[in-house]
């Protein structure tokens, strides 16, 4: 099997609600899980996001801190807080996405989190922001996925220092699209200079890339959560975005 036949296997359609986004994570410590769901909203006339994380497992989630990416501007940081088993908790991350581009934006968010032994663990949630449009009939013409090297390997790890992860989007347009890509991947892990930018989808076709990723500095053994966002424009002005989430098995 080639490398675009094994990537176009994983593409999937997008699952996530229209007007809310879930994000979802289970981590086992050694006294019970912690299963955190999170469910975001977005706020266009404040620029900000509101999250909401309920743990429905038996055990604590320490040290929890949400981190927003938006298209435009820097990170933005949550305080530390600390979520036991049936408890939630909710916050505010001011995150701006251009309202002069009418269409669907993403805000990626990163939940970086302790359980009881100390041991550390992050997970990816998504807040949609539409803007001028009608979240309910917006539809997106391209569907991603981002193969970790696991799959497309045979469950072989390539090396603790390099992973090379395949892309690949389908689109159902009528004409060709142009993705700009945004990789985001946990501070110590970084794209090699090589990495594409853009990447070009066929109209009713599907295209695939390989993206390099280094470990400059991260220390942590696991999953490390990452993702590839393409964002694009459509011959009728709209603007769109689309994430491709997975999960790097990063060793020490």
């Amino acid at each position: 099997m080639d490398f675009a036949t094994k990537l176009a296997a994983h593409i999937f359609p997008s699952r996530w609600l229209t007007a809310l986004v879930a994000g979802f994570a289970v981590s086992t410590a050694f006294a019970g899980s912690i299963v955190l769901e999170t469910t975001t909203r977005y706020d266009a006339a404040a620029g900000e996001v509101h999250w909401t994380i309920a743990n429905s497992g038996d055990a604590l989630a320490d040290a929890l801190v949400v981190t927003a990416f938006p298209p435009q501007g820097p990170p933005s940081r949550g305080a530390s807080a600390f979520l036991d088993g049936g408890d939630s908790v909710s916050g505010v991350l001011p995150a701006s996405v251009s309202l002069d581009e009418p269409g669907k934006h993403l805000v990626p968010l990163r939940i970086d989190y302790a359980d009881a032994s100390g041991e550390t663990h992050a997970t990816l949630a998504w807040a949609r922001a539409f803007v001028g449009v009608d979240a309910a009939t917006f539809k997106t013409p391209i569907s991603a996925a981002l193969a970790p090297p696991s799959s497309l390997c045979g469950g072989a790890t390539q090396t603790t220092r390099f992973w090379t992860l395949g892309l690949a989007a389908h689109s159902s347009a009528p004409e060709n699209v142009v993705a700009t890509l945004r990789l985001l991947l946990p501070d110590g892990l970084d794209a090699t200079s090589d990495a594409p930018r853009t990447l070009t989808i066929p109209a009713n076709g599907i295209a695939v890339a390989e993206i390099g990723v280094t470990n400059r500095a991260f220390r942590r053994a696991g999953a490390a959560p990452v993702a590839v966002l393409l964002e694009f424009e459509t011959s009728d002005g709209l603007h769109h975005a689309v994430e491709a989430p997975a999960k790097l098995q990063v060793g020490t």
